[in-house]
């Protein structure tokens, strides 16, 4: 989705993605998708210079890895919880497991819908996407209109004023409004990161307090990658709303942060 589940900022990977990868090998992912690779392929696929698997497929990942660290430290802990405390502990975190790893993939195609929409199409204009450095709006850099401001600009403004002027602007328009609609649809996937991020914290938070000692470590470890996972995704949801301030998102992934930090702050003995 992407570094973001979809950030036209990773939008200079398009060519790369048309032309193959010139910055290393390709690395498709498998029948089951980029979560049934190999380590080392998914890993190699990441490191490739093709657009996915990227930012968000790799937060997905951490967030399934701590939520399978909790997961472990409960089946270990049936004798400190009592196995009717310690199963259901199991179950959840094996749950929100699978559906964090479902995200890997959900990642790379969400940011694949992006990159579609900044490839133009017939009769439209290539202005999302092209001509220079390409911020999270999908909107190019200032320059070039700036550069326009004089009578050259003037009298291609004053030449579009008819038919064909007003078809490119309604092209243009159509073409940036399908982008923000398809990061605003790439923002749902590392919001739900954000969310599953919760249960995993405080599944991590109860098992360090009270689970296997043997294994506070484990779970310890679960908390804080689950904490770091929730905050690189709710920077990607900043990221694909970025033309979109008042979207309530912004405020439902900030609100999820403080709620995991402090979960968190009790049972880690300091505020994270």
């Amino acid at each position: 989705m992407v570094r973001s589940s979809g950030s036209p900022d990773r939008a200079d990977n398009r060519a790369g993605d048309r032309a193959g990868d010139s910055a290393g090998p390709a690395v498709r992912s498998s029948r089951d998708g980029y979560a049934g690779l190999p380590v080392g392929a998914f890993l190699d696929a990441l490191a490739a210079g093709s657009a996915a698997p990227a930012g968000g497929s790799a937060v997905a990942l951490v967030l399934a890895q701590a939520a399978a660290l909790c997961a472990k430290t409960a089946r270990l802990s049936a004798r400190q919880l009592t196995a009717e405390r310690a199963g259901p502990l199991t179950a959840e975190a094996e749950q929100v497991r699978a559906r964090a790893a479902s995200l890997i993939d959900d990642d790379a195609r969400a940011y694949r819908a992006v990159l579609e929409q900044t490839r133009p199409r017939a009769g439209e204009s290539e202005t999302p996407g092209q001509s220079g450095p390409t911020g999270p709006s999908g909107h190019t850099e200032p320059s070039a209109a700036a550069g326009e401001s004089g009578s050259a600009g003037q009298n291609r403004t004053a030449g579009e004023s008819g038919t064909a002027g007003q078809n490119r602007t309604a092209g243009e328009s159509g073409a940036a409004g399908r982008l923000v609609a398809a990061l605003s649809d790439a923002a749902d996937v590392p919001l739900r990161m954000v969310e599953l991020s919760v249960p995993v914290a405080r599944l991590a938070a109860t098992l360090a307090a009270g689970g296997n000692p043997a294994l506070r470590g484990d779970a310890v470890a679960a908390g804080l990658l689950a904490q770091a996972s929730a905050r690189a995704a709710a920077e990607l949801v900043t990221i694909n709303l970025a033309a979109m301030p008042d979207d309530p998102r912004h405020a439902r992934a900030a609100d999820l942060l403080a709620a995991i930090a402090e979960v968190l702050a009790g049972p880690f003995g300091r505020a994270t």
